[in-house]
């Protein structure tokens, strides 16, 4: 069985999840790391037992023979970072979520991968997870007919709910999206999160070409304790997914559960969650969260293994990647236009600039 050589850039808490999910693969070795922060990188040394480290990463790019490379930091530093890799020609860059903050960010990156032959997975590691998993199973088996209208809940646009809008992709198998209407709020002043503005509440509703659609309440619109759960109402029945537990502690109850055709009562189906390894308490201590040890993360780098070996794209591929973040696009430019959005999304620099602080003249209300 053939090893492999992993450098991961970026040495904060998901970097966890990262080296957590290449060891539990078993094919993977982590060999070196580099972050602009020495603690980081000290820390993260120590804990995982990586002795080439490095404090710019494109040293660490030249100097060692990487067949991956993760990314692990905030997504406005995406673009430049997936270039420099992606120049050294590893086998996949396994690129953290969001891939970009504009649509002409996430193209560039594709184009960078495909001139230089290299793949690309973005980290919707979710798509593995138990619950999930199951739903789509029970989907595809025709449990609750064709779906129809699904309704979730996330947090911020590009950090959480990026999540929940690529599930709902996931449970309508990917169909095509033709319509988006949304609104958006930001506090005043505006927040900002990982280097980029954080809306204060969100809420869309996304058409699907095949004729589903979805309802999306986010951040102050979405209860705590409903984050990442699901309703989805089918053509011969409706289903309901576990939302995430709070806070953020696994394994912990997960189900799917299903009424469907003329059933009366509820079918509820355990998935249960599973940890790979056990969290250490200095790494619990340093912001790390249980949900790291998920092995969520093991089957997405299981995947970016089938796609180092076989050439061709999972799950969580970098144009599926692009699909989620046109939609986030397309609900902040239906905000500022105050119009439906339809597909495919002709804006290509970011629209997320609170009111009163327009500069292209193409966020101007009419």
């Amino acid at each position: 069985m053939r090893r492999y050589r992993a450098g991961i850039v970026g040495c904060g808490w998901v970097s966890t999840a990262h080296i957590v999910g290449y060891r539990a693969s078993d094919q993977v070795d982590v060999i070196a790391a580099a972050d602009i922060s020495d603690e980081k990188l000290k820390a993260f040394g120590e804990e995982w037992n990586v002795r080439s480290l490095y404090s710019d990463y494109r040293k660490m790019l030249d100097d060692e023979k990487l067949d991956f490379v993760s990314i692990c930091t905030p997504a406005c530093t995406h673009l430049e970072i997936v270039k420099e890799a992606a120049a050294r020609r590893p086998r996949v860059i396994v690129c953290e979520k969001p891939m970009a903050l504009s649509l002409g960010e996430a193209d560039a990156i594709l184009g960078a991968c495909r001139r230089e032959g290299v793949r690309i997975v973005v980290c919707h590691q979710r798509r593995f997870e138990a619950r999930y998993v199951k739903a789509i199973e029970l989907i595809r088996s025709g449990a609750i007919g064709k779906v129809i209208f699904i309704r979730t809940w996330g947090g911020d646009l590009f950090e959480g709910s990026d999540h929940v809008i690529d599930l709902m992709r996931f449970f309508v198998q990917d169909a095509v999206v033709s319509q988006v209407i949304g609104q958006v709020e930001f506090a005043d002043p505006p927040a900002q999160l990982y280097g980029h503005l954080s809306e204060r509440a969100a809420v869309g509703c996304i058409v699907f070409a095949n004729g589903a659609s979805g309802l999306l309440l986010a951040s102050a619109l979405a209860p705590r304790e409903l984050l990442y759960g699901f309703s989805i109402l089918g053509a011969e029945g409706v289903m309901e997914i576990s939302a995430m537990p709070h806070p953020y502690f696994y394994p912990a109850p997960s189900w799917v559960r299903v009424k469907g055709g003329g059933d009366a009562e509820w079918k509820h189906v355990e998935a249960p969650e599973a940890l790979v390894g056990t969290p250490s308490e200095r790494l619990l201590a340093r912001g790390a969260i249980s949900y790291f040890w998920l092995d969520c993360w093991q089957r997405l780098m299981e995947s970016a293994l089938r796609t180092a070996e076989t050439g061709e794209d999972g799950p969580c591929s970098g144009a599926g990647a692009r699909d989620t973040l046109e939609v986030i696009i397309a609900m902040h430019a239906s905000a500022r236009l105050r119009r439906v959005i339809e597909f495919p999304v002709k804006v290509m620099d970011s629209p997320v600039v609170p009111e009163g602080q327009e500069g292209d003249s193409i966020w101007k209300r009419p």
